[in-house]
């Protein structure tokens, strides 16, 4: 059972704001959501009322009307208008549209009777759960009309991912004003932190509207830039240490004031990046930000629904939830938008649910080796921008969610991330943001070529952790720093017997570390496009080097080299430890994101993790087009066996999938089996449960559930073996 389950949505569903219409919403609510929101200790609805310019604009008299999102479309347009592109100004980046002819007016008074029938509707439907409302403060142009922040006061927004000075920054302070606000009656002072305004504000407006937590949008609190690739501290080319430190005081000040007026718990959405990437281009340290108490971690981001972009949604989940202040944290899924006239249930994800199986199956560990899956769940949203609440999307999606939780994972994965939390947060030069910022990015790059990593500890865990815990799994972690604990740690971990994957830039790695590796360090480096050689393959990869923190400088000593560009290894193998240089494949674009390289060209660098892993006894390996896209592969455990979550954007890719137990044969599905491997074409999206590993030359095994006996509670059926040696893991061991 989850924690708690929240059921996000707009005001556009109250149509009318008669208390009988009111009402009649509520139960809809409750009653459409009842099969999923019995798994959960806790509901919550949390209302997307406006932008939050109703707090900052509250002024403590609950007959004022208030600017909400009766709008679809961007509210506050900032972009300008092509005329040749869009002759109707029919964009709606540049114009919006009411969602009705005529819209209701929103009072103070009306939301607390909305805030108010939610909790008694709650309530009466589960009379055993408590029943919790929240509001939410969104730092962008696009919700609500804002005078607040576009006309009075645009001095606080100087992020600028939406136009020019469109996002509001944390740590801006405001000018003078005269009108009289709940929280200062006397008028803004000139100069006054952000952060100090917004926090008495919304302790005045949650307590009088009878909230009971406030939600921070779109990286409010986590930067200036906080959507975009580079920042405050990153200009695309230079990272800018001297301005590190100030920038980090300014984001933690932010949270500090923020808690001196505010005591209600945050939720925040965060960035759509990682803890490595916040801290080098906006100098957000995550773990400080933590420090300001009461707030839930961020959840994976809903930007891969629209660019399918899954490596950085579970790349920068896993960084975020590897330490957290409680064991709370939260998944979070974009069924409806009620902004953009968009369904992603069905015009971004064709109702297929990998998004809600591929982060459902990550889990953190502590430094106990317990595995911990999300215990919060937000839905994003309930209503459409039309402000229905189409009832088949509920039934549709339902049954995922209920199978997700149903198989939370109960045992360490096969692939582990260590990922340096404490070592990120201790950065201070140049060369470390530049190193974080690549590796993470590579990351992210190596999950988008079917790298199957899908679980997380922090160093911090896993220094205290008992290694032995880890042994049956191969672990993957960034080059430590020189010396450090993590580095002992990780050496300890080797000589245990576990298996070792170490990614990035070996320039500062310690001698002892080097020689751990099979290593040496030249004296020259080589960088942009390189000639590759990968056995028999020929291949060019491109390496930029401020994305790839430097170039290439190092020798196989004593390790096998995997790949080599002018006599220099890019990836390596000593017995149980593999090596790859971390080089990212993407380009600047000057958009939000670094763009993967889909090139006829250039070979992905990343898929490089996958040769390194096949070296450590896991073979992931692909046959298509050049510029195909893989499968996007998670592997958890759950009752001893083995679940695959897999999203496929080109779906006649075949994957061959081999372990040290043989070829995985999955449950009710084909499989050719071949020298020991198993070969798949998989959907769209799939979710497949393995129990049977087999050894066998070839031939086309299949393994399906079949009726149970009287005998036997579960019954798997195998055909197609042939001089076959098959293993087989029953869902609790001495079975």
């Amino acid at each position: 059972m989850l924690k708690n389950i929240t059921l996000e949505m707009s005001l556009k569903p109250f149509k009318k704001t008669d208390d009988g219409y009111i009402k009649e919403v509520c139960q809809t609510v409750f009653r459409d959501w009842f099969p999923l929101l019995e798994e959960a200790e806790e509901i919550s609805v949390m209302l997307w009322t406006a932008d939050g310019s109703e707090i900052l604009d509250y002024r403590g008299k609950l007959e004022d009307s208030f600017e909400w999102c009766y709008l679809i479309g961007v509210a506050n347009p900032h972009n300008p208008w092509n005329k040749e592109t869009d002759p109707n100004k029919e964009d709606m980046c540049v114009r919006n549209y009411l969602y009705l002819e005529q819209p209701p007016v929103m009072t103070y008074q009306i939301l607390k009777r909305i805030v108010k029938a939610l909790k008694e509707e709650g309530s009466r439907i589960f009379p055993n759960k408590k029943i919790t409302v929240g509001e939410t403060f969104d730092p962008g142009p696009e919700f609500a009309k804002s005078s607040f922040k576009y006309e009075r006061h645009n001095e606080i927004c100087k992020g600028q991912e939406m136009g020019f000075n469109t996002m509001v920054c944390s740590y801006a302070t405001l000018h003078e004003d005269g009108v009289s606000y709940a929280g200062f009656p006397d008028g803004i002072p000139e100069g006054l932190p952000f952060g100090t305004f917004l926090g008495r504000q919304s302790q005045c407006f949650l307590s009088d509207m009878g909230f009971d937590f406030l939600w921070l949008s779109n990286g409010l609190g986590f930067g200036r830039d906080a959507l975009s690739s580079t920042g405050a501290l990153f200009d695309g080319n230079r990272f800018d240490t001297v301005q590190l430190e100030p920038i980090k005081e300014r984001v933690v000040d932010f949270w500090s004031l923020f808690r001196q007026e505010c005591d209600f718990p945050i939720r925040v959405r965060g960035t759509n990046l990682s803890v490595g990437i916040d801290y080098s281009t906006d100098g957000v340290s995550l773990r400080e930000v933590y420090r300001a108490g009461n707030i839930l971690p961020p959840p994976n981001s809903p930007w891969a629904a629209i660019n399918a972009d899954f490596g950085l949604e579970l790349m920068g989940y896993l960084s975020r939830i590897c330490e957290i202040p409680n064991r709370d944290f939260m998944f979070r899924f974009y069924l409806h938008d009620p902004w953009w006239l968009s369904s992603p249930w069905y015009d971004r994800y064709q109702c297929q649910p990998h998004d809600i199986y591929l982060p459902m199956s990550l889990v953190r560990i502590d430094e106990q080796g317990e595995v911990f899956s999300p215990n919060y769940m937000h839905l994003l949203s309930i209503d459409n921008s039309w402000g229905d609440m189409p009832k088949n999307c509920v039934c549709e999606s339902i049954p995922h969610f209920l199978r997700a939780i149903k198989e939370f994972p109960d045992e360490i994965p096969p692939v582990v991330w260590v990922y340096p939390f404490e070592q990120y947060a201790r950065a201070s030069k140049g060369e470390d943001l530049n190193e974080m910022y690549s590796a993470d990015w590579f990351m992210r790059g190596a999950i988008n070529q079917g790298f199957p990593l899908s679980g997380v500890i922090s160093d911090g865990n896993f220094i205290e952790i008992d290694k032995r815990k880890l042994t049956k799994s191969i672990l993957v972690s960034a080059v430590p720093d020189a010396n450090s604990r993590l580095e002992h740690a990780l050496t300890e971990y080797v000589r245990l017997g576990g298996k070792l994957l170490v990614y990035g830039t070996v320039s500062r790695a310690s001698e002892q570390f080097l020689a751990l590796l099979g290593l040496r360090i030249g004296e020259e480096e080589a960088s942009g496009e390189l000639l590759v050689n990968m056995g028999a393959e020929q291949v060019l990869i491109n390496a930029d080097p401020v994305l790839c923190a430097g170039g290439v400088n190092t020798f196989a000593e004593t390790a096998c080299s995997l790949a080599e560009t002018e006599g220099m290894t890019i990836a390596a193998v000593k017995e149980n430890v593999a090596w790859v240089r971390g080089l990212c494949s993407a380009e600047k674009t000057g958009s939000r994101f670094l763009r993967p390289v889909i090139s006829e060209t250039y070979y992905p660098a990343e898929g490089l993790m996958n040769l390194a892993l096949k070296n450590l006894g896991i073979e992931i390996a692909y046959q298509k087009e050049w510029t195909d896209l893989p499968p996007v592969i998670t592997i958890s455990k759950y009752k001893n066996g083995f679940f695959f979550s897999v999203f496929s954007p080109v779906t006649t890719v075949e994957t061959t999938l081999s372990f040290p137990m043989g070829a995985p044969v999955m449950m009710d599905v084909d499989v050719k089996v071949k020298d020991n491997s198993a070969r798949y074409t998989f959907a769209r999206a799939e979710r497949r449960e393995c129990r049977i590993f087999v050894t066998q030359k070839s031939g086309r095994v299949v393994a399906k559930e079949t009726h149970a006996v009287m005998q036997y509670r579960r019954r798997i059926e195998v055909r197609g073996l042939e001089d076959a040696t098959v293993i087989f893991y029953p869902e609790y061991p001495g079975e």
